[in-house]
C-alpha cells in the first residue's frame, strides 16, 4: 500500500474565506480555510457577518452544526446575538452539516436577502432573520470603527489584489496592527507575508503565537515548517504535535496532514490514520473520502464508515443541501459507501447544481467535458457551466476552465490566461503554477520567463508541489533567475515530497549524472522509485533501466 504523503492542502472547493477555490488549499493559503468568508472575493456575494469551523465528531456520522469562530461586530450575525462560541445549526431550514454546507447554501442567496438562522447560544435554541450585506462595503466599513478582525479580511485582499486594487503596504499595515492587538488572523496573514519574504523565524514565531490562541490552520502552518525543516530543523515529533492541534481544532486539511505523517512512519494500516481521514471525510473534504478509501479500504470498520456517511449525505440532499448532493455524487464516482455508478453520480451532480451549488455545478462541467454516466462528451456545455461559475466567483471553476482551454479539443491559451489567472489571485497554487509554464512557454502570452518564474515562486508557497519542481527546473537552468544550484535541488526536492512525480524525476536525473548534487545512483533510483509509486510510467521505466546499475 503506498501512501503519497504531502502536506499541501488538496481539495476541490476552495480555501480563501471559502471564495471558492479549490485544491487550495494549501499550508500556504492567503486565508484559512475554517476561517470562511467566501463571500469576499466578490463584492456582490452576500455576507452575515461571521467565520466558522467545523465541529470535530467523535462519531461515525455527520455532527449537526458548525462552531462560529469571529464575527464582525457591526455585522448581520453580531447584531442578532451571535457571539464566538455559539453553533449555527441551520439556514432557511437547511441543516448545517459542516462549512461546505453553510457556504454552499449562502450562495444561493443575494445581497439584501433575508436569512432565517437557528443557532445554539448559552445552551439555548435561537430562531432569528438576518439580512444578507455586502461583503466588502461590510468589512470596509467594520475595519474603519476599529474591528481587527474585519481588518485582518481586508489585508487578505489587498494583499491579493481581490476586488480592490492591490496594495501590499496596506495589507501589511492593517494585519500587522491587527496582530499586534491580538487579532488571530492578522498573525497568521503576517505570518503568510514573513513566509513570503523568507523570513522563517519571525513566520513561525507568529504562526506558533495564532495557534496558541486556538488558530488551527496557524497550527498546522506550524507544523508544515517544522515538518520540511524549513528555515529551520525538522522535529517530525513536534510538527506531529503542532498539526494534530489543527486537526483538534475543526481544520480538515490538518486531519488529512496528520493521518499522511502518522501513515508515512509505519507501514502498516493504524486507527490514527483512519481516525483523522474519517474525521476530514465526516466534514465534507473529498480528498480525505478518496485517500480513506483508496488506502484503507480493507481496514476494519472504514466500510462500515464509508455506507454510514454515504446514508447521512442522501439524507442532507433530500432536505435540498446541494453541497451533500454533490459529495454524494462523488461517492457515486469512486464507489466509496455505495456501488459505483457514474449515472448516479451525474445525476446527484446536476441536482446540486440545480439547488445552486457552483461545487455542483463544477463537477457538473467536468462530467460534460469527459463525458461521463450518461452523458454524451461536450466540451462546449462544460465551457458554459466553467465560465458562469468561474464569473460567480468559484476559482475552482476557474482553475477548470483554464484547464479545459488550454488542453481541451479547441485550444484558447489567452481563455487559460484569463481563467488561471482569476483562480490564481484567489490562492490556487495549482493555478499559478499551469499560468507560470504558460509563461515559460510563450502561449497565449509575450514569452517571459521572468514572469514565469514569479508565478511558479508563487505556486510553491502555495502548497502546490508542481510550482515547487518547476521553480527547481528554472533556478538550476537561469530560466527567468540567476543560477542557484542549492535552491534549484532543495526545490526539487520539496515538490518531490508533496507528490509530484516529475520533481522526482528530475531530481533523480541529477543525482544520476552528477548535476548540481554528488552522483548517486543509488539515490536516484530511490527517486525514481518514488516518482513510479506517483504513477509516472517515465519514473517506472527510469527505475527499470537504472536498478542494476545501483546494484
Amino acid at each position: 500500500m503506498t501512501t503519497n504523503f504531502h502536506l499541501s492542502r488538496l481539495r476541490y472547493t476552495v480555501v480563501i474565506a471559502l471564495a471558492t477555490c479549490g485544491l487550495i488549499a494549501t499550508f500556504l493559503s492567503v486565508v484559512p480555510e475554517e476561517y470562511v468568508h467566501r463571500e469576499l472575493l466578490s463584492s456582490g456575494r452576500p455576507a452575515l457577518g461571521l467565520s466558522v469551523t467545523n465541529i470535530a465528531t467523535r462519531d461515525h456520522g455527520l455532527r449537526h452544526g458548525v462552531r462560529v469562530v469571529e464575527v464582525v461586530k457591526i455585522g448581520p450575525a453580531y447584531t442578532s446575538g451571535v457571539r464566538p462560541s455559539d453553533v449555527l445549526l441551520e439556514l432557511d431550514g437547511t441543516p448545517i452539516s459542516n462549512i461546505e454546507t453553510l457556504y454552499s447554501k449562502l450562495d444561493s442567496f443575494r445581497v439584501g436577502q433575508n436569512a432565517v438562522v437557528t443557532f445554539v447560544h448559552n445552551n439555548r435554541r435561537i430562531h432569528t432573520t438576518m439580512r444578507a450585506l455586502n461583503a466588502l462595503s461590510l468589512d470596509s466599513r467594520a475595519c474603519k470603527k476599529k474591528d481587527e478582525y474585519a481588518c485582518s479580511l481586508l489585508a487578505t485582499l489587498y494583499s491579493a489584489g481581490v476586488d480592490v486594487e492591490q496594495n501590499i503596504a496596506l495589507a501589511k499595515r492593517l494585519s500587522t496592527d491587527a496582530c499586534e492587538l491580538g487579532e488571530q488572523l492578522g498573525c497568521v496573514v503576517v505570518g503568510e507575508r514573513l513566509l513570503n519574504e523568507r523570513s522563517y523565524s519571525e513566520a513561525f514565531a507568529r504562526l506558533t503565537e495564532a495557534c496558541a490562541r486556538g488558530m488551527s490552520i496557524a497550527c498546522a502552518e506550524s507544523g508544515s515548517l517544522l515538518f520540511s525543516g524549513t528555515g529551520m530543523a525538522v522535529d517530525k515529533a513536534e510538527a506531529k504535535h503542532y498539526v494534530a492541534l489543527g486537526c483538534e481544532g475543526g481544520d480538515a486539511g490538518a486531519c488529512v496532514s496528520l493521518a499522511q505523517i502518522a501513515h508515512s512512519a509505519t507501514p502498516v494500516e493504524d486507527t490514527s490514520s483512519i481516525d483523522s481521514l474519517e474525521q476530514a471525510c465526516a466534514w465534507g473534504y473529498w480528498n480525505s473520502c478518496s485517500l480513506l478509501h483508496s488506502n484503507f479500504e480493507k481496514a476494519p470498520n472504514v466500510s462500515g464508515f464509508e455506507e454510514g456517511l454515504s446514508r447521512e449525505l442522501d439524507q442532507s440532499c433530500k432536505l435540498a443541501d446541494s453541497y451533500s448532493c454533490s459529495l454524494l455524487g462523488n461517492f457515486y464516482e469512486v464507489g466509496i459507501g455505495v456501488a459505483l455508478d457514474l449515472q448516479q453520480a451525474v445525476t446527484h451532480y446536476r441536482k446540486s447544481c440545480d439547488g445552486k451549488s457552483l461545487v455542483g455545478c463544477d463537477n457538473l462541467a467536468m462530467a460534460y467535458a469527459l463525458g461521463k454516466g450518461n452523458l454524451k462528451k461536450d466540451e462546449g456545455a462544460a465551457m458554459q457551466l466553467l465560465d458562469e461559475g468561474c464569473a460567480g466567483g468559484y476559482c475552482g471553476s476557474c482553475y477548470n476552465l483554464g484547464d479545459l482551454s488550454q488542453n481541451g479539443t479547441t485550444k484558447d491559451y489567452p481563455k487559460a490566461v484569463g481563467a488561471y489567472f482569476r483562480a490564481c489571485k484567489a490562492g490556487n497554487g495549482f493555478a499559478c503554477a499551469n499560468l507560470g509554464s504558460l509563461y515559460f512557454g510563450g502561449q497565449g502570452v509575450v514569452l517571459d520567463p521572468s514572469i514565469g518564474f514569479s508565478f511558479e515562486e508563487q505556486a510553491c508557497a502555495l502548497g502546490a508541489p508542481s510550482g515547487c519542481s518547476r521553480l527547481g527546473l528554472a533556478l538550476l537552468a537561469a530560466q527567468g533567475h540567476s543560477p542557484d544550484s542549492a535552491r534549484g535541488v532543495q526545490m526539487l526536492q520539496k515538490g518531490c515530497e508533496e507528490g509530484d512525480s516529475w520533481g522526482c524525476i528530475n531530481l533523480g536525473l541529477s543525482y544520476r549524472d552528477g548535476q548540481s548534487v554528488a552522483k548517486d545512483i543509488s539515490r536516484a533510483v530511490e527517486l525514481f522509485k518514488r516518482a513510479c509509486a506517483f504513477g509516472s510510467e517515465r519514473g517506472c521505466a527510469l527505475k527499470e533501466l537504472w536498478t542494476d546499475s545501483a546494484n
